[in-house]
C-alpha cells in the first residue's frame, strides 16, 4: 500500500478529525494530484502510471468536508480486484492497493477514517467479503532531504504500519517477501507482509 514508508511508532494523543471524510472516484483530471501523492509517499509512481484508469485498479480521492462548508482533497485510496493469492472477484477478496493522507493533514485522525471508508467501499462497491492489504514488514528508516531520501530496512523491527493494521483487526497470512522498490537504491526491495480481515457488513444505503 501507499503507506509503506512511515516513522517508527510514537505515542499519540487521540485527536478529533477536523471534519467529515468522504470520497470521490477518480477521473482523468485527478492524475496529476495522485501522481503528487505517490511522489510525496515515496513509492508507487510507476504502478500508478501502468494501471491508471484500469477497471481492476479503481482509485479514489479522499475529501475532507470542513465545518465552514468548504471541501479539501486530503489523500488517495484504492482497491485491487484481481491479484493471484490476494484479490479475487470470484472469492470476494478485495485488496486495498493505496491509502495515503497528504502530509499536511496527517496526525489528525484521518488515516483510521480513510481505512474504514476503504473497507466499507470494498463491500458496497465491489462485493468484498474479505479485505486484504500489504504493508512494510519491517521498520524503514529514512534520512536526507526530498527528493534524495535514503532508506534502510531495520529488520527484525516490525513496522509501525503492520502494528497499526494488527490493532485494527488485520492478521498476517502467507510469507514475508521482497516487494516494495527502494526509491533510493534501484534493484533493492523492501519486505512486505500480507494481511487480511473479514469485511464489514454492507451499508444500509448500499442495499
Amino acid at each position: 500500500m501507499s503507506s509503506m514508508l512511515a516513522p517508527s511508532p510514537q505515542p499519540r494523543t487521540p485527536v478529533t478529525p477536523p471534519g467529515t471524510l468522504s470520497y470521490r472516484l477518480v477521473t482523468q483530471a485527478d492524475f496529476d494530484l495522485l501522481l503528487r501523492y505517490r511522489q510525496e509517499c515515496g513509492w508507487g509512481e510507476d504502478r500508478l502510471r501502468d494501471r491508471w484508469m484500469k477497471s481492476d485498479f479503481p482509485l479514489c480521492v479522499f475529501v475532507l468536508q470542513l465545518p465552514d462548508g468548504s471541501e479539501q482533497d486530503v489523500g488517495m485510496g484504492g482497491w485491487l480486484l484481481e491479484e493471484e493469492g490476494h484479490a479475487s472477484k470470484k472469492d470476494g477478496w478485495v485488496k486495498l492497493s493505496a491509502l495515503f493522507i497528504d502530509t499536511s493533514f496527517q496526525r489528525l485522525g484521518l488515516g483510521s477514517l480513510a481505512l474504514r471508508l476503504l473497507e466499507q467501499l470494498a463491500v458496497d462497491l465491489f462485493d468484498g467479503r474479505v479485505v486484504t492489504l500489504d504493508a512494510a514488514a519491517y521498520h524503514i528508516a529514512r534520512s536526507g532531504e526530498f527528493p534524495d531520501w535514503k532508506y534502510v530496512e531495520m529488520a527484525p523491527q516490525e513496522s509501525s504500519n503492520s502494528l497499526w493494521y494488527k490493532k485494527l483487526g488485520y492478521e498476517p497470512y502467507g510469507d514475508i517477501v521482497p516487494l516494495f522498490p527502494d526509491p533510493g537504491n534501484p534493484g533493492n526491495e523492501f519486505h512486505a507482509v500480507f494481511m487480511k480481515k473479514n469485511a464489514p457488513p454492507r451499508s444500509v444505503t448500499a442495499i
